[in-house]
């Protein structure tokens, strides 16, 4: 389990685990879709999005 600091709205994710989802996560505060691996912001707010995307 990580911790992870949104870069839209700096809010501390914490309990993480990257590995599970391929280094993407969904901010607990502005619930924007983060990718951890490279700390930017995805387009999309859907799962079945994040799939195509990795």
């Amino acid at each position: 389990m990580t911790v992870k600091v949104c870069p839209n709205c700096g809010t501390e994710n914490k309990g993480l685990d990257l590995v599970e989802t391929k280094g993407i996560f969904i901010c607990s505060n502005c619930k924007k879709v983060i990718d951890a691996t490279d700390n930017k912001i995805l387009d999309t707010d859907q799962p079945e999005e994040i799939k195509k995307i990795k």
